[in-house]
C-alpha cells in the first residue's frame, strides 16, 4: 500500500514538472546573433621578431564568408616578447560553423608569431562568453610577394585539432 503511495507522489511530480516545463519560453542563446570572439598572440623573444606593420587575424566560415579584425591595440603591438589580447563582438550566423582561422600581415617587415590563443564563443555560459584554445605557430610570416598577403592558415578538424597551413601564392603543406 505504501510503496503503491510513493509511486503515485513520484508521477504526480513528474507530470507537474513536465507540465511547468512545457509552458517556460524556449529563447536562443544569444538571440541577437552577437557574439564574442578574441585572440591573443604572442611574439617570440628572438631578434627581429617583432613589426611595426599591421596585423590581421579572421575566421572563415563552411558558407565562405569570413571576419576579419585588425589586431591593434594603443602603444606598440607585436613587438618582441609582447602578448596582447584583441576581443571584439561580431554578429555572425552560425559561429559553430567556423572552418579555420588565419594570420595576415601587410607591409615590408619579417614577424615572427610564436602563438595565437584563440576564443571562440561559448555557447553554454552567460558568466564566461569564450572559451579559448592555444595553436602554436612558430613561423616567420615574412614580407609581401607582389600583391599577395602572406597568410598564415589553421585549417580546423574535428573538435579543433588543426592542420597547417602557409599560403605565399601557392599553397604548401606544411
Amino acid at each position: 500500500m505504501r510503496r503503491q503511495y510513493v509511486k503515485r507522489k513520484i508521477f504526480c511530480l513528474f507530470l507537474t514538472a513536465v507540465l511547468l516545463l512545457s509552458l517556460m519560453p524556449v529563447t536562443k542563446v544569444r538571440a541577437e546573433g552577437n557574439y564574442y570572439f578574441g585572440f591573443g598572440v604572442k611574439t617570440k623573444d628572438v631578434y627581429l621578431a617583432g613589426t611595426d606593420d599591421d596585423v590581421y587575424a579572421g575566421f572563415r566560415f563552411r558558407d565562405g564568408t569570413e571576419i576579419r579584425k585588425l589586431l591593434d591595440l594603443d602603444g606598440n603591438d607585436h613587438e618582441r616578447n609582447q602578448y596582447r589580447e584583441y576581443f571584439f563582438t561580431d554578429s555572425v550566423k552560425d559561429p559553430w560553423m567556423i572552418s579555420d582561422f588565419f594570420l595576415e600581415k601587410d607591409g615590408n617587415n619579417d614577424w615572427y608569431c610564436d602563438y595565437v590563443y584563440i576564443y571562440y564563443p561559448n555557447l553554454f555560459s552567460y558568466s564566461n562568453p569564450c572559451t579559448g584554445y592555444p595553436f602554436k605557430v612558430y613561423y616567420y610570416i615574412d614580407h609581401d610577394f607582389g600583391n599577395e598577403k602572406n597568410t598564415f592558415l589553421y585549417q580546423q578538424k574535428e573538435k579543433l585539432r588543426a592542420s597547417q597551413h602557409m599560403t605565399t601564392g601557392a599553397e604548401l603543406s606544411m
